[in-house]
């Protein structure tokens, strides 16, 4: 075992009355099976395995071709779609929104008109 500053960090409790126990840990998001029936979002439309799709960035970066310091200027301004948080450390974007996303882009490409 570890030692830091002469504790030994395995056994340490937290605070001198109580004892750590993994019990006592609390979760940074719920768990997806809390709520099993939960409907979809708006935007996925449906249930089925390629609604629900998730990105993570490097998936994402490779579909829009934009850094990923853009991508969250954009998403600030409104103009990029928004994560879904995982995890406490991992974050993703619907693959739905982002082909919408896509989709909206090419729309408005092609809607101007050349003089």
């Amino acid at each position: 075992m570890a030692l830091k500053g002469g504790i030994n960090m395995k056994t340490e409790p937290k605070d001198a009355g109580a004892k750590r126990n993994d019990d006592d840990r609390v979760r940074a998001t719920p768990d997806y099976r809390e709520a099993p029936d939960a409907p979809p979002h708006p935007s996925c439309g449906s249930t089925d395995a390629a609604s629900l799709r998730m990105l993570r960035w490097p998936a994402v970066r490779e579909r829009v071709g934009i850094s990923k310091v853009t991508a969250w200027r954009w998403r600030r301004a409104g103009k990029f779609p928004e994560p879904a948080r995982l995890g406490s450390h991992v974050i993703a974007w619907p693959e739905a929104e982002i082909d919408a996303w896509l989709a909206a882009k090419l729309a408005a490409r092609d809607r101007k008109v050349v003089p």
